[in-house]
């Protein structure tokens, strides 16, 4: 929202100054109100930041951020596409771009990844999951023994809480966890031994359907061959020879 545009920018300016020591020196921007009101531009004279600004209609002059911004658009439109989650959580989607940018090498910063330039570590993404992937959250609330996961949508990572955003189709509502499998057929279940795992699976109507358990196929014992009769050979055995 552009009403947010100077809290968003001084939380930024702050990050960097603190976290970076590296103060933001020259901002350039093109005409838009949210840049030109009387509380940002006092706030950039205080801080001694100069600013800079484009003609009007001419995106080209801002070509890095209108490109960076047409790349995130793009990036959202396809993971909600990719996953069926609903067009209303492009915000959560939008975290997730910027962070996965972030994490990603890039030529402005001679083929590093952001992250590792500001803080000089690589990102592990080795156990990334692709946005929107199912996965099960361990619920810790439950009778002793009924079922103990539930279904959700992995949507990011939280950086704050070092957990897992997860998206609940019966409560359209994101939470923040921490006990999250992907995978309930691999050895992860293991992980929660002496629970009664029971996978439940919510559809997009709110209503929740239980899995089908499939069945191995029942395989009839052979039937055996009957006996040869007396004084003649079987058809396998060779005759005996006559003396």
């Amino acid at each position: 929202m552009k009403d947010e545009a100077f809290e968003a920018y001084k939380q930024s300016e702050a990050w960097s100054a603190n976290q970076l020591e590296a103060p933001i020196h020259v901002l350039h921007s093109d005409c838009g109100g949210e840049y030109l009101g009387k509380e940002f531009s006092v706030h950039l004279k205080a801080k001694g930041t100069a600013q800079k600004l484009t003609v009007h209609h001419t995106p080209q002059h801002n070509s890095v951020a209108e490109q960076c911004n047409c790349t995130i658009i793009e990036r959202i439109r396809a993971l909600l596409h990719a996953s069926g989650l609903p067009k209303y959580l492009w915000g959560e989607a939008a975290r997730h771009v910027i962070w996965l940018m972030n994490q990603t090498s890039m030529k402005a910063v001679e083929g590093k990844t952001p992250y590792e330039a500001a803080l000089g570590v690589k990102p592990d993404l080795s156990g990334m999951c692709e946005w929107g992937e199912k996965c099960w959250v361990h619920v810790e609330k439950g009778n002793k023994l009924g079922g103990r996961v539930r279904e959700g949508h992995w949507v990011g990572v939280d950086d704050k809480r070092k957990g897992a955003c997860v998206y609940w189709w019966d409560t359209k509502m994101v939470t923040v966890e921490w006990n999250v499998y992907f995978d309930p057929t691999s050895t992860s279940v293991d992980c929660l031994k002496g629970e009664d795992w029971q996978f439940v699976e919510t559809t997009t109507d709110g209503l929740t359907t239980l899995p089908t358990i499939p069945t191995l196929p029942i395989v009839e014992p052979p039937t055996p061959a009957e006996p040869p009769a007396e004084n003649e050979p079987e058809e396998n055995e060779p005759h005996a020879r006559r003396t």
